[in-house]
């Protein structure tokens, strides 16, 4: 059965943030979950001022969405502000006849959120194999997302929307060199955490088949 995703956010410390940036903030979510909608019965919301849904029809698009989410809210940070949302994304199959907005991957992305503490990126499903081999990785990656300075993640999303993922393309869009805009997707692990979205969507899409 083919799987959809649920990435159930919300931002880290929104109390905290300058009122300007609180505003960025919702403004460039809008347009981040918009964009992310290809489907037609791809959904999303923001609900309780500081958090967000959405909801993917292939699951398989969710790991690099849940990366470029984090990059896109840590680029807005400045020194006395630092955005960032901690992720639950829950997976699991739906049929035709499933209401898109009611199924257990909403069930258990709400509820792993609602229990995450220091952790800001986690996968969830009732495949228990597809948890083991990806929660250990999850939390490398999670660690070094948020480690990120904004530059760093600006350099990530921008890379990452890049069909090529030419160096010198980077460099023009960040108004820089290729050789800075090389270093700095190197000091961010650009190759890492692109291979880690890359190998997480296989494993989705491994276990749509093993599952069908």
């Amino acid at each position: 059965m083919k799987q959809i995703a649920v990435i159930t956010g919300d931002l880290v410390g929104s109390r905290r943030l300058r009122d300007d940036v609180f505003k960025r903030v919702l403004t460039e979510l809008d347009a981040l979950l918009t964009a992310f909608c290809t489907d037609a019965k791809d959904q999303w919301q923001i609900f309780r001022g500081d958090s967000f849904q959405l909801t993917l029809t292939d699951a398989r698009r969710a790991p690099l969405i849940a990366l470029q989410i984090r990059w896109a809210l840590k680029a807005l940070s400045t020194t006395d502000s630092k955005v960032d949302a901690r992720l639950a994304i829950g997976l699991a199959g739906m049929d035709e006849a499933s209401n898109i907005l009611n199924t257990e991957a909403h069930i258990l992305s709400g509820t792993t959120l609602d229990e995450l503490k220091n952790t800001r990126l986690k996968w969830v499903s009732s495949n228990e194999y597809f948890c083991s081999q990806t929660d250990l990785l999850t939390q490398f990656a999670d660690t070094r997302i948020t480690q990120l300075t904004p530059r760093q993640a600006l350099a990530l999303l921008e890379f990452s929307r890049l069909e090529q993922g030419s160096h010198q393309q980077l460099a023009e869009i960040l108004n820089t060199s290729r050789v800075n805009a090389t270093r700095l997707l190197n000091s961010a692990d650009y190759n890492l955490l692109l291979d880690y979205g890359k190998l997480v969507s296989q494993w989705i899409g491994d276990t749509d088949r093993n599952d069908t």
